[in-house]
């Protein structure tokens, strides 16, 4: 989300579409996934210069993978023509996760409970001291009490941390995953996902079991 983010977004636009599948996830994921089907399928692949979108065909299929933020600024809209002619030709949208899930009850609930610790347990006390002083710093430099995050699991305050810086810099609107969620469901489009949203939050409990200094480190540098 650097400075140099909406210039890279706007010049993503070099390429013709007509896929049967469209499916986001950040782009270094999508190329890990493109390879992995070529070598599984004997496919093609075919990374389309200056663009986030990869195409991977054989002689009866075509699909194509397009890497995608998350979180975006008002600057990044509209988004690159790439994407809107791969949503116009495609009669498929697969993305990462069920985004549409995240205002369900059952999924605050759910959330709620993987993101805070058990009774008794505080961050403070998983976090070496270093680390842990590392953090107060940065609290007190955006005017946060720590009391606020010393109730929940490392990754789930490092993800906090970073929500936070994010919006400071104005990264705060629906990103490309969410964007185009809302358009498939608006028009009827098939919706198909890689992960269950019961699957992500398990992933997220799982990411600070063996490392908590680690990915609290990762965040605040």
């Amino acid at each position: 989300f650097g400075p140099n983010f909406a210039h890279l977004m706007k010049g993503m636009n070099q390429e013709s579409i007509s896929a049967r599948l469209f499916t986001g996830r950040l782009a270094r994921t999508a190329l890990s996934r493109a390879t992995w089907l070529c070598m599984l399928l004997g496919l093609q692949l075919q990374a389309l210069a200056a663009s986030p979108v990869w195409k991977v065909e054989s002689n009866q299929h075509k699909l194509y993978l397009a890497g995608s933020i998350h979180l975006l600024r008002a600057a990044d809209y509209p988004l690159p023509a790439a994407f809107e002619r791969a949503y116009g030709q495609s009669d498929r949208l697969v993305l990462e996760s069920d985004v549409g899930a995240n205002a369900r009850p059952e999924f605050q609930q759910r959330l709620a409970q993987v993101s805070r610790l058990p009774a008794g347990k505080e961050l403070q006390q998983l976090l070496s001291p270093p680390v842990w002083q590392r953090l107060l710093e940065r609290l007190r430099q955006r005017g946060i009490d720590h009391s606020a995050l010393n109730q929940l699991r490392p990754a789930m305050a490092a993800m906090t941390l970073t929500l936070i810086e994010l919006r400071r810099l104005g990264v705060n609107l629906a990103g490309v995953d969410q964007h185009f969620h809302q358009r498939a469901e608006a028009d009827g489009k098939q919706l198909r996902f890689l992960e269950t949203w019961q699957q992500q939050l398990g992933f997220l409990a799982s990411l600070d079991r063996e490392a908590p200094d680690e990915i609290m480190l990762q965040t605040l540098d």
